[in-house]
Parts: C-alpha cells; sequence; structure tokens
C-alpha cells in the first residue's frame, strides 16, 4: 500500500480482520445463538486475539518504516520466539538441531541488517523495534492458538469466527479513536483504485489462513511457522526482481542461505523423527509376540511335564 502513501496501519489491520472473519461468519452466528459450544474459554481467545492484533498491527506499521525486504525476512525469525513460546506454553523442550537453526537464523538477521545499511534501503531503528515486538506478540499468539487446538480440542472454524471477530471488534475501536478510520475511509474514496488493493489484501489473506491452522491443526505452530517462514523467504528474493529501487548485497545473500540452512535443519529433525516413530512401533509389536510366543512355549512345556 506504499504506492498509495496508505499509512493507516490500524485501520488496514482492522480490515485485514474483517476479511478473515468473513469466511468463518456462519460458525460465528452458530455460536452466538448457542448451536455450537466453545471448546476453549472465552478468555483464551480474548487473549490470543489481542496478542495477534498487535502482532498485525505493528507489522503494517513497520512495513512503512523497513524496506520490503527487511521486514518480510524479519519475520521470517519468527521461528525463534515461537521454539521459546513452545518451551513456556506448551512444555516442549528444542531438541540440538532446533537451537542450531536459531543460531543460523539469528546471524542470518545480523547480515539482514548489514545488507540494507550498504544498500541504503530504509535501514529505521523504530521499525526494527516495532517489527521486533510484532515477532514477540506473533510467537504468543501461535503458541495460544495451538494450545487451542491442541489442548482444548477446538475446530479451525471455531479458532477462526473467535480470534478475528474479537480482534476485528478490537481494532475498529481502535481505529476509531485514534482517527484512522475516517482517514483511511476518506483514503479510499478519494483514491478509488485503492479499494481493490484493499479487498485482495484480504480476502488472498483469509484463504491464506484457511491453510496455515490446517497446517497447525496437523503439525503444531512451529512446523507451520517454519513452512510460513521459508515461503517469506522466496517472497523477498522476488522482491529483489520486482521492486527494481531495492539493492541486493553479498549480505543478503548470505543471510537468505543461513536462514533457509536453519529452517532446512529443521525440517530434516521432523522428518527423521516421524521415520523413527514407525520403526519403534514394530520393535514394540515384535516384543510383544516373542513375549507372547514364549508365553505359549512355556506354557505347552509345563502341560507336558505335567502329564508326564
Amino acid at each position: 500500500m506504499k504506492g498509495y502513501n496508505f499509512r493507516e496501519s490500524i485501520f488496514l489491520t482492522f480490515v485485514q480482520f474483517v476479511g478473515y472473519a468473513a469466511l468463518s461468519f456462519p460458525t460465528l452466528l452458530k455460536i452466538i445463538s448457542g448451536r455450537i459450544q466453545l471448546r476453549a474459554p472465552l478468555h483464551s481467545y480474548i487473549i490470543t486475539s489481542l496478542a495477534l492484533a498487535a502482532s498485525m498491527g505493528l507489522t503494517n506499521f513497520a512495513t512503512l518504516r523497513l524496506s520490503y525486504a527487511t521486514s518480510v525476512l524479519f519475520k521470517s525469525s519468527k521461528l525463534i520466539p515461537v521454539m521459546i513460546g513452545n518451551i513456556i506454553f506448551l512444555k516442549k523442550k528444542p531438541k540440538v538441531s532446533e537451537a542450531v537453526s536459531v543460531v543460523l537464523m539469528v546471524l542470518g538477521l545480523i547480515g539482514i541488517s548489514l545488507g540494507d545499511f550498504r544498500g541504503k534501503n530504509k535501514f529505521d531503528m523504530p521499525g526494527i523495534i516495532t517489527i521486533t515486538l510484532s515477532l514477540i506478540s506473533g510467537a504468543v499468539a501461535s503458541n495460544m492458538e495451538d494450545k487451542v487446538m491442541s489442548h482444548y480440542g477446538a475446530s479451525q472454524d471455531e479458532l477462526i469466527s473467535m480470534l478475528y471477530s474479537i480482534g476485528a471488534l478490537f481494532m475498529g475501536v481502535l481505529s476509531i479513536f485514534t482517527g484512522q478510520m475516517t482517514k483511511g475511509i476518506d483514503r479510499m474514496i478519494a483514491e478509488p483504485s485503492s479499494i481493490m488493493y484493499v479487498l485482495f489484501f484480504s480476502c488472498l489473506g483469509s484463504i491464506g489462513i484457511q491453510f496455515v491452522y490446517l497446517n497447525m491443526k496437523v503439525f503444531g505452530s512451529l512446523l507451520t511457522v517454519m513452512v510460513t517462514s521459508l515461503r517469506k523467504a522466496f517472497t523477498v528474493i522476488l522482491s529483489f526482481l520486482i521492486f527494481k529501487d531495492k539493492k541486493f548485497t553479498s549480505f543478503h545473500a548470505v543471510a537468505i542461505v543461513l536462514i533457509a540452512t536453519g529452517m532446512a535443519i529443521n525440517v530434516h529433525e521432523k522428518a527423521t523423527s516421524k521415520k523413527k516413530v514407525p520403526e519403534d512401533q514394530m520393535r514394540l509389536l515384535e516384543d510383544t509376540d516373542n513375549r507372547k510366543t514364549s508365553g505359549v512355549f512355556q506354557r505347552s512345556s509345563s502341560a507336558d511335564s505335567v502329564r508326564v
């Protein structure tokens, strides 16, 4: 939205939340009417929604102050706070391979910052601080979402409808009090072509999160963030091809390699651990069969001795 000088980040976040909630609106109606009972407590949805709103709002604000490549690649480091959140919220201890990937991604972030400084892209300290806070808020939201689905057994539709409806209400009130609601509407009226981009921005995002939460339901928050981070890395590569004013330096190249390597280590670890589970199950079945067989032979020999 920089091409339209669209600086109302809170209003833009409100539009995002409305679009995301729209696809799950039938589920919300069933919840309100009492036809569906909430699996997770309401306060869990409120806390998660506020963290998610903070993450998306801060991300939109940081985009105004940072270069596109820097903001996207910084968001790729979300794996780091999500991993920490796994320890705090889900009691999952990281493996050595996961710790190595974190180190590689931190080094990658340093390379991004140095690359932006040398390439004279938009390097803004308030923007860096804002997107860092966004990562922390997003990590809290991701782990809470994982807990809502895995611990409470909430469905994907219930999670999306509750989170984004509460978030839309919160961001709508905030945009009214900050005056961004009026400014955002006036800007779209003054530049009607921006309406199409805002709608595409919201609608395509609402479709994307359906797959994100489906992935989280099956594989958990950590692997989900790894997948979205890999997508962001490819997005950055495309941004240097599309936006001619972005300068690609050797620091950017090294940073992308480090981040991609860190994520590849995690993917390999997940694939290896999944292969070990069936093998362990087969060994357990074989041991059980052996014990049963030996038990049969023992009973048979005992019976023979009794007959003798």
